[in-house]
């Protein structure tokens, strides 16, 4: 008995299979084995969504690819019709990126993966930091699914094409510089559309393979939230519906839908800017296009004033050359309010002499204000500072178009300019007059481009209409404001104000002074002018020179030649850069007059070419190389400056400044 009893005592706690009878026991354990079953969902839902975070990372960042891809395309046909550096540099900036992704790919498909590399890229392309791990993750683990697989191989595919794009792009860049602008193929342009097309079905490839990799994400996940609802059924709901809400195949669709409609707004944008463009290269191209024949026309003028003596002939010829300077303002005039309206107008800072610039201009129309009676002054309110930091060349612009139309519109009596200092680094400015005045209710009409107050005024004073609206814009960009105070039959009073710091002069001041007085504007006063002359007819005495004259135009090779047949120069003439080139490395020239536009091998090209071959000499010889060309804006200025040229001389030019520079520049 006694052994069945202690028998009996041993088995108590066990059932026949072996389990527990203790029931505190067995809801522990039991509360335990939930608690591993949901961890474990929990566990696999946690990696759900990340899956999901990581494939949402994907799809942003192919977003971000293909609208960077677009972008590079649109530039790269802009670059190709202008020939704009800046369209260039557009299209390499919309690549940048692009090649930080392929980059992080690179390193995650390394052996072992290089997060941190990768990382540092992916977040420079502009993936979101959050999504940087799931994403390097997926790639680096995952990458055997098919679906990861394929997307890869996709995205390797499209980098293919953007190499493509990026060597047409520097065949491109090749033809501008060897053949100038406007010579890129049609066959070019029609293997950037091919590119991308390519790139877009591609594109449309890979958001289909990530949209087939969410659904079925999708149905883990729910298959994972339907059991671990079992367990814990208020948390399952609730990450079901923000899962379900975020990465549902609607919300990609969505997602992709909001993708495509920015790229077109984007499109759209660049579309018109590269109009804006086209329209500003086609009214620059007409500019040139009348400016060289201008050349000829005034020029041979110039030449026929020096040898004719008949009083009836000379006043035919006066007529003549004055049309073509006439012709040439309102040239500029279109020129300019087309860059303002374009909003390609840039505003630049030059510390300046006030005084220099204020005699320059002022003494611009001493001979039309002494041929038509007028008194002609300036007044000083209070004490100016010598030396001052603002864009030059706006401001005399804004003085010329006010004290020509005060000139032009005043018939008797006079013109005033009064300059006087306000506070917080201000200049006033009023230009007087006692002409014709303004009605009161036309003042504003004249601030709108080609209005002018009566449509007889353009019949009688001639005129476009747009120099005030040049005018107030070019003030409105420098933080200044214009008023007009005027009445009818007595005169009107234009007034504005500008910010214009006192600042030290340069220590070169003098040179610079000169300089500017050499490039101070469309024309010169008659005192520099009769200064410049009698240098020029002085100029016989001199030794003489060799010149080259690159110049595609026949017209402006004869001019220049008849300017120099009463002078000892030697002057020899090529029709585009590449024969330039050649014959500076045949002979030894003084100077070279150097024309920008040219077929074969344009003048920028040219002296980029001059410059570097003259690297390679031991004889430190550098030939001064001045740009004579038709295109007048500051920015052409300043292209030819920076290719290595000495001066940008515009077109049409005179004999005494052409003879000038011959005697101060020449070797």
């Amino acid at each position: 008995m006694a052994g069945i009893a202690v028998k009996s005592t041993n088995q108590s706690d066990k059932t026949i299979k072996g389990l527990p009878k203790n029931p505190r026991q067995s809801a522990y354990i039991y509360i335990i084995q939930l608690l591993f079953i949901f961890l474990l969902f929990s566990f696999f839902s946690f990696s759900g969504l990340e899956l999901m975070s990581g494939l949402r990372g994907l799809v942003k960042a192919e977003g971000t690819w293909s609208k960077n891809q677009k972008s590079a395309v649109i530039q790269l046909i802009s670059y190709s019709a202008t020939g704009d550096a800046l369209d260039y540099e557009k299209f390499q900036q919309a690549l940048i990126p692009i090649m930080y992704m392929r980059k992080a790919r690179n390193a995650l498909q390394e052996s072992p993966p290089n997060f941190e590399i990768a990382s540092h890229n992916l977040k420079a392309s502009g993936v979101h930091s959050n999504d940087i791990r799931t994403m390097s993750l997926i790639i680096v683990h995952l990458s055997w699914l098919e679906h990861i697989k394929e997307a890869i191989r996709i995205w390797e595919l499209g980098d293919k094409e953007i190499f493509k794009l990026q060597d047409l792009a520097e065949k491109i860049q090749y033809t501008h510089n060897i053949n100038g602008k406007n010579t890129v193929s049609p066959n070019i342009l029609k293997q950037i559309k091919l590119i991308d097309n390519n790139a877009t079905k591609l594109e449309n490839n890979f958001s289909l393979v990530l949209g087939e990799l969410g659904r079925l994400a999708k149905s883990l996940l729910n298959t994972l939230f339907a059991t671990s609802f079992i367990f814990s059924s208020l948390i399952s709901i609730s990450l079901f519906k923000i899962v379900y809400s975020k990465f549902s195949k609607a919300a990609i669709a969505q997602e992709k839908l909001n993708r495509e409609i920015l790229i077109e707004k984007e499109s759209q944008i660049i579309a018109a800017e590269i109009l804006n463009k086209e329209k500003s290269l086609f009214i620059a191209n007409i500019s040139h296009e009348i400016r060289t024949p201008l050349n000829a026309i005034i020029g041979l003028g110039e030449l026929l004033q020096e040898e004719i003596t008949d009083f009836e002939h000379k006043r035919q010829l006066n007529i003549l050359t004055s049309a073509g300077d006439n012709l040439l303002l309102l040239i500029n005039d279109i020129l300019h309010l087309s860059k303002i309206e374009s909003g390609s107008m840039l505003i630049e800072e030059n510390i300046f002499s006030l005084q220099n610039l204020l005699n320059n201009t002022v003494g611009m129309f001493e001979q039309g204000a002494s041929k038509k009676g007028l008194y002609l002054k300036v007044e000083v309110k209070n004490a100016l500072p010598s030396f001052v930091k603002g864009d030059i060349h706006r401001l005399r612009q804004v003085l010329f178009n006010l004290l020509g139309n005060a000139v032009k519109f005043t018939s008797c009596g006079g013109v005033t300019l009064t300059v006087s200092a306000l506070e917080n680094d201000r200049l006033s400015f009023s230009v007087s007059d006692t002409g014709i005045g303004i009605p009161s209710s036309l003042q504003e009409k004249i601030f709108l481009p080609f209005q002018q107050a009566d449509s007889s005024i353009t019949r009688k004073f001639g005129g476009t209409g747009l120099g005030l609206a040049i005018t107030q814009s070019l003030i409105v960009q420098m933080q200044g404001n214009l008023s007009v105070e005027s009445h009818e039959g007595t005169g009107s009073t234009f007034t504005f104000d500008l910010p214009l710091p006192e600042t030290d002069p340069p220590q070169n001041h003098l040179l610079n002074s000169s300089s500017d007085n050499s490039i101070a504007s469309p024309a010169v006063d008659r005192r520099q002018w009769e200064r410049q002359k009698i240098c020029a007819d002085s100029t016989a005495n001199k030794p003489a020179k060799r010149i080259l004259l690159v110049d595609d135009s026949e017209d402006n090779r004869s001019l220049i030649q008849a300017y120099l047949r009463r002078y000892p120069h030697a002057l020899t003439t090529a029709e585009n850069g590449k024969e330039a080139l050649t014959l500076v490395k045949e002979k030894h020239f003084d100077i070279i007059f150097m024309d920008i536009q040219m077929p074969v091998m344009d003048g920028l090209s040219a002296t980029r070419a001059i410059r570097a071959w003259e690297l390679t000499q031991q004889s430190n010889r550098n030939v001064p190389i001045i740009a004579l060309t038709a295109h007048v804006m500051l920015e052409d200025e300043k292209k030819s400056i920076d290719a290595g040229c000495n001066f940008h001389l515009t077109k049409p030019i005179k004999k005494a400044r052409l003879i000038d520079i011959i005697d101060n520049h020449a070797l």
